[in-house]
């Protein structure tokens, strides 16, 4: 890691969220000459740093153009603020077709209980947009019902049944 992607990682654990987007940024343009991996890094710590700004359009661009790179070092972990930010943005739910249910069952656990919850209702949101009504019928019965998203997967999943 040079300098500037050092810089860049300082600014952002001390939550100077303007600050460390301008510094990610330069490290994602190839401009402190930092390696593809550290690149990448920059480029999920920089969504993360958006959000916190309460930029979250900006957010779920960068979150966007990570989705489609399975092999990005931080692709699972942009699931998670794809579900975060599905309330105010709703366009990241076209992104979850690179994601498979097993990526939701990670979150599975009672402290990402509406993570867990969120993943599998947006995964079943997109299944249902792209015609896969059997799929995104079993991934809406999967939702917890005492979740934020249990009664809306309710209604949802009897559309998906009746459009099989």
């Amino acid at each position: 890691m040079t300098e500037g992607a050092a810089q860049a990682k300082r600014l952002f654990d001390q939550e100077r969220w303007p600050d460390a987007v301008a510094a990610l940024e330069r490290v994602i343009s190839g401009e402190t000459g930092d390696d593809a991996g550290n690149k990448e890094l920059a480029e999920y710590l920089r969504g993360v740093a958006l959000s916190k700004a309460g930029r979250t359009a900006d957010a779920a661009r960068a979150f966007l153009a990570i989705a489609p790179r399975v092999s990005h070092l931080k692709h699972f972990e942009t699931l998670l603020w794809l579900v975060k930010l599905a309330d105010e943005q709703p366009t990241v739910v076209r992104a979850l077709v690179f994601y498979a249910a097993a990526d939701a069952e990670r979150f599975a656990s009672p402290q990402q209980h509406e993570v867990h919850a969120g993943a599998l209702f947006l995964l079943g949101r997109e299944r249902f947009e792209r015609g896969a009504f059997a799929e995104a019928a079993e991934l809406f019965a999967k939702v917890d019902s005492t979740s934020h998203w249990g009664p809306l997967a309710v209604s949802c999943r009897e559309r998906a049944k009746a459009a099989h």
